[in-house]
C-alpha cells in the first residue's frame, strides 16, 4: 500500500511537471505571437505616409501636394536620373507657392544659398532605393507643398531659373518626421524586393522584424538581390521577381501567406563557363537562396539564356547546402525560344546555394558523335516498359546500373544529360522530352520515343 501509494505520488508529481511544461511552452509561444503582432500593429501604425505616389507605372511628373509644417521629414523613393551631367531636381518644397528648398541629384537648392554642390554626390545613374532625412528650417505661418518635377525658382527679385527633372520615379512616400529604424529597414526592403533593386549595403529587414538578408552575413552574395513575398503592412504581395539590372535568374512562386519571403542574390561572379571533369561546365556566378516559410513552396526559376556570353546546352541546376554538399541536381521543365530556360524546385530548406552546369555547344556535337559511332557495336538489349508503374526495365542489367540518358525536345535538339538507375522512371522525366537516347558502360543500349516506344 505504502509503494502504491509512493508511486501514484510519484505519477502525480510528474504529471504536474508535463502540465507545467506544456502551459509555459504555450504561454512563451502565445507571447511571441503577442510581441509579433504588437510589432506589426506599432510598424503598421507608423508606415503611414502623408504623401505615397505607387502607381502601376512611374510617377507622373509634375506632382504637387499640401503638406503639414514640420521641422523634419524622411523620404523613401526609388529612382534614377536621366542624366549624368546635370543637376537634376529630385523634389522639392514650396511656401505660398514660391520654391524654398530642393534635393537635387548632385546636391540641394535653398532660396537664400542657391545650388550647393555636393563633393561626394549619390549616383543616381542606376536605379537606387534613395533614404533622406533632413530637418527643414521652415515658416510654419505658410502654406507648403510637396512638389516633383521641373521647378522654376528665382535667382533674385527679376532673374528666374530652372532646376530641371529629368528623372524617373517608381515610388515616392514622403513622411513629415523622422522614423525608427525598424521602420526605415523594413520600408527600404519592401521597395527593394519590390523593383527588384538592391539596397546600397543595408539590411533587407520584414516588417516582422526577420533579418531577409544581410549585408554582413550575405556579403558575398549582395549582388542583384531580389524576392518575393507578402508585406501585410505595406499591402504589398508578389510571387515573381525581377532585377532591374541584368540578372540571369529571377524567380517565381504560387502563393505566399503573410509575412513569408524567399530572398535570392548571387556573388557576381562573371558569366562565363568553367571546365569541371571531361565535358561537364559550370556557370562562375552561383546564387543563394533564403525561404522565411511555413511549408514547402513550388519554386519556378528561370534562366535567361540570351545573356549568356557563350550558348550551353543540357543545363542542371545543382543545389547544394551552405557547406557545399549537393542536395539535389534539377533538369528543366521546359525551355522557350532558347531563351529561357524554367526549373523547379520544391524544398523547404531555409538556405541553398544554386549551380548552373551545362555542354557546352562545340562539345555536344562531337560527344553526340561519338555515341552514335558506337551504335554499331550496341548490343541488343531487350527494354521493357511496365504501364502501371510507369517505368521502364532494362534487361540484362542489374538494379545497381547507372544509366546516363540523353534527353531530346520534339525539333530532335538535344538539352539535358542525367542519370539513372534500373527501372528508369519515367514520371520524373521533364515534360518536353520527345526522345531519349540510354547510355550504359559508354554504349547506346536503347532508344525510347515519348509516348513510349521502345527500339
Amino acid at each position: 500500500m505504502i509503494i502504491s501509494d509512493l508511486i501514484f505520488r510519484i505519477t502525480l508529481i510528474h504529471i504536474e511537471e508535463i502540465c507545467q511544461t506544456i502551459i509555459w511552452t504555450t504561454m512563451k509561444k502565445l507571447l511571441l505571437t503577442m510581441c509579433v503582432v504588437l510589432c506589426a500593429c506599432v510598424i503598421k501604425a507608423e508606415v503611414n505616409p502623408d504623401v505615397w505616389h505607387r502607381p502601376d507605372s512611374l510617377v507622373i511628373l509634375q506632382q504637387e501636394d499640401s503638406i503639414s509644417w514640420s521641422d523634419e521629414y524622411t523620404i523613401f523613393a526609388v529612382v534614377r536620373s536621366l542624366s549624368d551631367s546635370t543637376e537634376e531636381c529630385l523634389w522639392s518644397f514650396s511656401e505660398n507657392d514660391t520654391i524654398s528648398a530642393a534635393v537635387l541629384t548632385k546636391g540641394v537648392y535653398t532660396s537664400s544659398a542657391g545650388k550647393l554642390i555636393s563633393h561626394n554626390p549619390h549616383d543616381f545613374s542606376k536605379w537606387c532605393v534613395y533614404a533622406y532625412h533632413s530637418g527643414i528650417n521652415a515658416d510654419s505661418t505658410k502654406q507648403r507643398s510637396f512638389r516633383l518635377g521641373e521647378q522654376l525658382v528665382y535667382v533674385d527679385s527679376l532673374t528666374t531659373d530652372t532646376l530641371p527633372a529629368r528623372v524617373e520615379i517608381e515610388e515616392i512616400a514622403y513622411f513629415n518626421r523622422n522614423v525608427s529604424i525598424l521602420v526605415s529597414n523594413a520600408f527600404q526592403t519592401y521597395l527593394a524586393l519590390k523593383y527588384g533593386v538592391t539596397l546600397d549595403i543595408a539590411p533587407y529587414i520584414s516588417q516582422s522584424g526577420d533579418t531577409l538578408w544581410h549585408p554582413e552575413h550575405d556579403e558575398d552574395f549582395y549582388h542583384r538581390v531580389i524576392g518575393v513575398g507578402n508585406d501585410t503592412v505595406c499591402n504589398w504581395t508578389s510571387c515573381v521577381s525581377r532585377s532591374k539590372e541584368d540578372s540571369l535568374l529571377y524567380i517565381q512562386t504560387d502563393s505566399l501567406m503573410p509575412n513569408e519571403y524567399i530572398v535570392v542574390g548571387d556573388e557576381d561572379g562573371p558569366l562565363v563557363w568553367h571546365r569541371d571533369i571531361d565535358d561537364e561546365y559550370s556557370l562562375q556566378r552561383v546564387w543563394r537562396i533564403r525561404q522565411f516559410v511555413n511549408q514547402p513552396k513550388h519554386i519556378t526559376l528561370a534562366v535567361r539564356l540570351f545573356l549568356m556570353e557563350e550558348t550551353a546546352d543540357s543545363l542542371q541546376l545543382v543545389i547544394t547546402d551552405a557547406n557545399g554538399l549537393e542536395l539535389q541536381t534539377i533538369v528543366p521543365d521546359s525551355i522557350i525560344m532558347d531563351s529561357l530556360c524554367y526549373f523547379s524546385l520544391n524544398r523547404i530548406d531555409s538556405l541553398m546555394h544554386i549551380h548552373i552546369k551545362g555542354v557546352l555547344q562545340d562539345k555536344i556535337h562531337s560527344m553526340c558523335d561519338d555515341y552514335h559511332s558506337q551504335t554499331e557495336g550496341s548490343s541488343n538489349t531487350d527494354i521493357l516498359f511496365d504501364v502501371n508503374s510507369q517505368t521502364i526495365v532494362i534487361n540484362g542489367y542489374s538494379d545497381e546500373q547507372i544509366f546516363e540518358l540523353y534527353l531530346y525536345d520534339n525539333l530532335g535538339r538535344y538539352f539535358a544529360r542525367i542519370t539513372s538507375r534500373n527501372p528508369i522512371d519515367v514520371k520524373t522525366l521533364p515534360n518536353m522530352v520527345s526522345y531519349i537516347e540510354i547510355i550504359a558502360n559508354n554504349q547506346i543500349v536503347g532508344v525510347i520515343n515519348i509516348p513510349v516506344t521502345m527500339h
